[in-house]
């Protein structure tokens, strides 16, 4: 079973405005944006693969980020105030 199918990322339609919201207007950090958009394509179903070539990052980022999902708006805001602080 691959990566994608073992950490499905499915993603509430409030949460997704809120991730389409943080890379429309880059006023987060390059990181959380990173985020967001691996967060939104996973929860289209593309793959690990299909991922790191569009937003050239490597898959093992991919999966760190899939394995570890945002599981609320709070997890969201509270990893863009980390970033914010640097």
């Amino acid at each position: 079973m691959d990566d994608m199918k073992k950490h499905a990322v499915a993603v509430q339609p409030q949460e997704k405005k809120k991730l389409k919201a943080i890379v429309s207007t880059g006023q987060n950090k390059t990181a959380v944006i990173r985020r967001a958009h691996i967060l939104l394509k996973a929860d289209e179903g593309k793959t690990d693969g299909e991922i790191s070539e569009i937003l050239y990052v490597s898959e093992q980022t991919i999966r760190r980020n899939r394995v570890k999902p945002v599981h609320s708006l709070t997890d969201l805001e509270y990893i863009a105030r980390q970033f914010e602080s640097y």
